[in-house]
């Protein structure tokens, strides 16, 4: 290994989702990437033909590259906080990645009390929101820089070069013959890194049947009753999150017009009339394509939860009265493609901590 090669670890979907296509990106600073990946995210890369080495068989051992780049995971034990403790060991800095303002308390705790125990030397996030999360944690500001997420940059070059193409060939492929509008529901574990925060609570303003305490089902509840009243009525497709088995939804199998799994889901989103969700990141993914994308949250504690919403980027409803309505405006209602997302590219802010490691190791101040 050399300087100008960053080593990278990732194990859910939402920090693989940042390093895809991130090879290219930065072999135009003359680095390259050393990617290793184990968990979900194995399967989220090849789906996206990234090449990657399986950490599940034999782990990276940073030396001597120029950074050691650790994607979150919801696992408190994740092998990612023993390959930057290697790497420190071996004098290499180490990076984290953060796509949300979700859980930030939880992110680098493990399995300690301390929200700050595995905190790597420097952190990128993709928003001010999830920097504010962390400023608030105490970690200095001169150790957090803002990436644009490349997922969001990615959705939107999907956009301009698909937006003007005719949509009813791609509708008709994914969802089958039908005149009705469909409408795409992104499914999201009911569990994390606090898992009761994923369980009904006494705030809940949406209560979905009563049979279920999972906040994903709760809202899928919801919704299912809320479009019966609709003319017409909207078919509903469930696009499931990648950590979720094929089956986590037969319950509702009768209910519901589709599930989808696999592949890109950007596909799905695409093709639909309307995306709804609650705090996933493809929620603004689907947005950057031009989709129509409406959040349904139990409670407005969460809006938090996600930087698209809590800016307002995003329209949330946590009233279930308000469902109906606004879905049938929002179907009747043109796409257009949004601003574009701020701040520069991954590779750009890596290639600039690269850069700045090798000055303070010229000079003898790192």
């Amino acid at each position: 290994m050399t300087a100008n090669v960053i080593t990278v670890f990732v194990e859910d979907p939402g920090a693989a989702n940042m390093v895809v296509g991130l090879g290219p990106e930065l072999a135009a600073h003359g680095l390259s990437i050393d990617l290793w990946a184990t968990g979900a995210a194995c399967d989220h890369l090849i789906a996206r033909h990234t090449a990657f080495n399986d950490a599940g068989r034999e782990r990276p051992s940073p030396r001597g590259v120029g950074l050691a780049v650790i994607g979150t995971s919801e696992s408190p034990d994740t092998v990612g906080f023993e390959i930057a403790a290697q790497a420190r060991a071996n004098g290499v800095v180490t990076v984290g990645l953060v796509d949300s303002p979700a859980s930030a308390a939880d992110r680098f705790r493990g399995t300690t009390n301390d929200p700050l125990a595995h905190l790597p030397e420097h952190l990128i996030v993709t928003d001010e929101r999830t920097r504010a999360a962390f400023l608030d944690l105490g970690v200095p500001s001169t150790r957090i820089s803002i990436a644009a997420n490349p997922a969001l940059l990615r959705a939107r070059a999907r956009a301009e070069t698909n937006m003007k193409l005719p949509r009813a060939d791609r509708k008709k492929s994914l969802f089958g013959p039908g005149t009705n509008p469909v409408i795409v529901f992104l499914t999201e574990l009911s569990d994390g890194l606090d898992p009761d925060a994923f369980r009904r609570a006494d705030d809940y303003t949406m209560t979905g049947r009563g049979g279920s305490d999972a906040r994903t089902d709760i809202v899928l509840e919801t919704l299912l009753d809320v479009i019966q009243v609709l003319s017409p009525r909207p078919r509903l497709v469930l696009r499931l999150h990648p950590k979720e088995a094929p089956n986590a939804y037969d319950a509702y199998a009768d209910e519901v017009d589709g599930i989808s799994t696999g592949g890109d889901p950007l596909d799905v989103c695409e093709a639909a009339d309307l995306v709804i969700g609650m705090t996933t990141t493809l929620l603004s993914e689907a947005r950057q394509l031009g989709q129509k994308v409406l959040s349904a949250l139990p409670r407005a504690a969460e809006r938090d939860w996600s930087a698209g919403i809590a800016t307002g980027d995003i329209l949330c409803l946590t009233d279930p009265k308000d469902l109906a309505p606004t879905i049938a405006h929002m179907l009747a209602e043109p796409r257009q493609i949004p601003p574009a997302p701020v701040g520069a590219p991954l590779a750009d802010v890596l290639a600039t901590l690269v850069t700045d490691r090798s000055r303070e190791t010229r000079t003898g101040t790192g």
